[in-house]
């Protein structure tokens, strides 16, 4: 074989986060805001949790899963205060996609946990948090959130070329932020 696919994701995947970071930061134009700063945070958490996870072990999965869960909780406190200008103000109801589709995941995955049930069961409720409280962004954020993690579990559930798949979706979600936020 001509590419060697495991060395090239070891050298593009810690550089994946930096530089949707550095597309992030260059799409601001110096716009200053709280959200930028919980979006900025959540991208760093997130780079850590790539790092770690490109490591062996079930300790370096763990601290890698506890980097992701830094970065969902950066988007749930960033998220937060628009919580009440989306549709779940007026109909909360519409909450129920998100929380089948986080009790789903933890059935499908659920084969596969073993002992991590409670931690990965932890990261996806905040998961579905972060998805619900991005319906008060924008329906389109709202959607981009649960299609980035949908991506995700996919990749990991099948063991799917992720090389190509993950990039990409981190690459759409992660460029439609700034319009997501509103701040382009």
């Amino acid at each position: 074989v001509w590419l060697d696919v495991p060395a090239l994701a070891a050298f593009l995947k810690p550089l994946l986060m930096p530089v949707l970071l550095a597309f992030f930061a260059a799409s601001l134009d110096g716009l200053r805001h709280r959200l930028v700063n919980w979006v900025t945070a959540a991208l760093l958490f997130s780079w850590v949790g790539d790092v770690l996870l490109m490591g062996d072990g079930l300790v370096l999965f763990i601290l890698g899963l506890l980097g992701f869960l830094g970065a969902q909780a950066c988007y749930i406190l960033g998220f937060r205060p628009y919580a009440t200008l989306g549709p779940l103000r007026e109909r909360p109801w519409l909450a129920t996609p998100y929380l089948a589709y986080g009790v789903g995941l933890l059935l499908w995955i659920l084969p596969d946990l073993g002992g991590l049930f409670v931690p990965v069961a932890v990261y996806t409720t905040a998961l579905v948090t972060m998805a619900v409280l991005a319906t008060g962004i924008s329906p389109t954020a709202a959607v981009g959130a649960i299609l980035g993690r949908q991506t995700e579990a996919i990749l990991d559930r099948f063991d799917l070329p992720g090389l190509v798949l993950l990039p990409v979706t981190y690459g759409l979600v992660m460029e439609l932020v700034p319009v997501l936020v509103g701040i382009l």
